[in-house]
């Protein structure tokens, strides 16, 4: 993870990271950082997170921002930014870092891009902070499919979007019946099924 040391010098700051190797371009993060001050750093990645208890200060695109519990944390891929404990007693907090291709895929819309790096919403917050944690516990294809649709959709009004990509106007879902039917017993991915009808995982959901 870019920015993150390999061991924190302090005992009482910790995180741990999760890939899901069923959907390249996703890594998840977890951590309590109590002492740890981050240095300039940037990731590759959109990051998209929430603090659970606790108040982070960071720098970002020339100013300071706190988040604290009820906000989100939304952030573009290659910016500079630091992190720091604003409260004693540090900060928990969850993070999902994703790859703008993957965003794209999952979304079907291109141009992502957030204004604001941190936003008041108590009620996406928790929504996130517990489909993260639903998220880092689950091996299940399309529940893995499913939460991260739902992540979207959380952060989705906070996000601007230059287009959508186009999409196949007729769906023809008896396929994707046929399909569930005929591969009932196997492992299957919200991905698969979107795909039978030329939609994006995203917009097959909704």
């Amino acid at each position: 993870m870019q920015g993150v040391p390999l061991a924190f010098p302090f005992e009482k700051d910790s995180a741990q990271f999760r890939r899901l190797p069923q959907v390249p371009g996703v890594e998840l993060y977890h951590a309590h950082i109590e002492r740890y001050a981050f240095e300039p750093h940037s990731h590759d990645a959109f990051a998209i997170g929430t603090v659970d208890f606790g108040a982070e200060r960071f720098r970002y695109r020339g100013a300071q921002h706190v988040a604290a519990p009820g906000s989100l944390v939304l952030m573009n891929p290659d910016e500079l930014h630091t992190g720091q404990a604003e409260t004693v007693g540090g900060w928990n907090y969850r993070m999902l870092y994703l790859e703008p291709a993957t965003l794209e895929l999952l979304s079907g819309e291109q141009g992502f891009w957030f204004t604001d790096a941190v936003r008041q919403d108590p009620l996406a917050a928790r929504q996130l902070s517990a489909m993260l944690a639903a998220l880092w516990q689950t091996d299940d294809p399309l529940t893995i499919d499913s939460l991260l649709l739902q992540i979207v959709a959380v952060f989705r009004p906070h996000i601007q979007v230059s287009r959508s990509l186009k999409a196949e106007s007729t769906h023809r879902f008896d396929i994707v019946k046929s399909y569930l039917h005929d591969n009932f017993s196997a492992a299957i991915t919200l991905g698969q099924l979107a795909s039978l009808v030329s939609l994006s995982p995203y917009h097959f959901l909704r």
